[in-house]
């Protein structure tokens, strides 16, 4: 009896280390389960990478529709400054042609005054020259009678040999000076004039050239 329990024991024994020795595994499948949960391992890297470069993508969409707005409302505003920019070009335009217009207006005008006033003074002197021409006849038949009436008197000219001329309306310094062919500074400092204002009837000296 005691030996067949022995031998039971024994069985016991060898089928346990059997079975053990069942359980072991390979080099193979030990490499295979490793490789098996490296690469478990990178998916799940994999996986959280994704989920990071998906809120990146995400993060960079936002970005790119700001940016996007951003452009149309600066279109907007280029859009706006240009047109603005258009109606000051064209009002600027406006103004420069209207100020060339009037600045022609003013030439014409000023032009057109000056004829005129240039018109007066040849009038003036004209008037002037022939008052002093008929002056002068007047002194040359006074002379003549003078010599016939007493032959021993001999015509004396007037101090500083001068013309006398008496002014009439519309005459100017200017004027008298240009018919009697003298400057306007020689009357006024042969008749002390303080400037070039004349009255009418206002009696002048012109030197005789």
């Amino acid at each position: 009896m005691k030996k067949y329990m022995l031998f039971c024991a024994a069985g016991a024994v060898l089928l346990l280390s059997g079975c053990e020795s069942m359980m072991e595994k390979s080099p193979a499948e030990r490499a295979a389960e490793q490789r098996q949960l490296r690469m478990q391992q990178q998916l799940a890297q994999t996986q959280e990478s994704s989920k990071s470069y998906e809120s990146q993508i995400g993060q960079l969409y936002s970005a790119v529709r700001a940016m996007q707005d951003d452009s149309v409302a600066a279109e907007a505003r280029i859009g706006e400054l240009q047109r603005q920019l258009a109606a000051t070009s064209q009002a600027t335009q406006r103004h420069e042609q209207e100020i060339a217009s009037l600045k022609q207006q003013l030439a014409a005008e000023q032009q057109a005054r000056q004829e005129a006033i240039n018109r007066m003074v040849d009038q003036v002197a004209k008037e002037t020259a022939s008052a002093i021409n008929a002056a002068s006849s007047r002194s040359s038949s006074a002379s003549s009678s003078s010599k016939g009436t007493s032959s021993s008197s001999t015509a004396t000219p007037p101090p500083g040999s001068y013309y006398e001329y008496t002014v009439q309306a519309g005459a100017t310094l200017s004027a008298i000076a240009k018919a009697y062919k003298v400057t306007p500074e020689e009357i006024r400092d042969i008749n002390k004039l303080k400037n070039d204002f004349l009255r009418v009837g206002q009696k002048l000296y012109i030197p005789k050239k």
